[in-house]
Formats: structure tokens, sequence, C-alpha cells
């Protein structure tokens, strides 16, 4: 048995390219769309516990998007992928707090660099154009100079990551995952069980239920407690 898929890799290429301005608006735009973001969540209680939506129906997203590009002077695309990052801190940021390894603080950027699309480059025959304004400005590298280049010439290019010093390639490979003896296993309350075709397989999992029980029962005690013991979420 076998399946299709990619694998990603990543390479650090230096450059010399005065990209600082680009940076620095496209960091003050992402801040300011995660702003945005942060002040349209909605918050409700679910058990005692707030519980946070982020707002992501068409309207608010093509308003937040024209609002940012009425005075951008770089290419369209560069607001799209700020307003993607911007999503992608804040989903990172839910799924952390709903497992209780966050506050209901707005998360904070601190590197800096600007996440490029595919829409934002053309690549062809190893020489990689990434457009900073539409018709007017672009910075040129040609990849075969590279230290990577035998590593990647025969790859796909994916999203690039510019910072000031650096681009960040990452390439993708169509491999072929191989699967030898395949067993198909069922996953009960107390038990694992698989069978390969000839042979069943039962794994204990009373240990590992017994813990979890435990633990759900330390929880539910917990959120009964009153407010004013100090207990957060």
């Amino acid at each position: 048995m076998s399946r299709g898929l990619y694998q990603v890799r990543a390479y650090s290429i230096p450059h010399t390219f005065d990209v600082d301005g680009l940076i620095e608006d496209y960091m003050h735009v992402l801040n300011a769309i995660l702003n945005d973001l942060w002040s349209a969540i909605t918050w409700k209680r679910r058990v005692k516990r707030l519980i946070p939506f982020l707002k992501k129906d068409k309207d608010f997203r093509k308003s937040l998007r024209d609002k940012y590009l009425s005075e951008w002077v770089y290419s369209k695309h560069y607001i799209d992928s700020a307003m993607k990052q911007a999503y992608s801190v804040l989903e990172s940021w839910r799924k952390r707090y709903l497992r209780g390894k966050a506050g209901r603080n707005r998360p904070e950027l601190r590197r800096k660099f600007v996440r490029i699309k595919e829409t934002l480059y053309s690549y062809r025959d190893g020489v990689l154009r990434i457009s900073i304004k539409p018709y007017e400005e672009s910075v040129t590298i040609d990849l075969k100079k590279a230290w990577c280049w035998d590593k990647i010439k025969d790859l796909e290019l994916g999203e690039l990551i510019l910072r000031r010093d650096r681009l960040i390639v990452t390439v993708k490979k169509n491999v072929r995952l191989e699967i030898k003896d395949p067993v198909a296993w069922d996953i009960n309350l107390l038990t694992l069980d698989g069978y390969d075709g000839e042979n069943h397989y039962s794994i204990s999992l009373k240990q590992i239920y017994t813990i979890h029980r435990t633990y759900e029962l330390k929880r539910k005690a917990i959120q009964k407690l009153p407010e004013k013991l100090g207990r957060s979420f």
C-alpha cells in the first residue's frame, strides 16, 4: 500500500536587498489588522468559562481588506498575506487558550518578517522575482547561485519568508509513503483492537482511562469552586 504525500523543507538564503521599508510597513499593517480582529472577537460563556469566537464573515473580511488597501503602496497581495497571518496567529492563540495554556491577552508579534504568497513572485529557470510595488519595484535573486541550488532545483517552490538579511525558501517534494503489513485499529473505551487480515490484537487502555477519568473529576470539582477563591481560566 502506498500514498502520495508532500515533504516540505525550508532553506535560508542571505541577501543584501533594501527591504526595511516593506518589512516595517507590513508589520505595522499586520499589527493593526491583529488589533481589529482582536476587538471583533465575541466572548461567550460556556460552562462558567468565556470562549472566544473570531469574526470571519465575508463582509467583515472584505471591509478589513478594503480599509488597509486604501493607502497601501505595495502589491495588494501583501494585505491578503497579512490578513491570513493575523488569523493564523489568533487561531493558534485560541487553541492554546482552550487548552489552558494562554490567557485572555492579545498575542504579541516579536519577529519581523513578511510572508510572501505564491501570487507575489514569479519563478522561471532558477530566477526568482518578488514583486514589491506593482509595475515599479521588485527584487530578483538567481537561485542557481545559492548554496542550496542542488537541493531545490527540481522541486516546487512554496511560500517565501522575507527578512531583513535573508530569504527563507520553502520547497515541496512529492514522496510516496510505503505501508507494509497494514493493521486496522479500532479504539474502544477500554481497549485498542487491531486486525491485520490474519491476526487479532488487543491492547488494554484501562490504566489510561482511569487517569483520564480521575483528572476529569478533579477538573469538575475545581470548576464548582466559587470565583472568590481566585480560580481563573
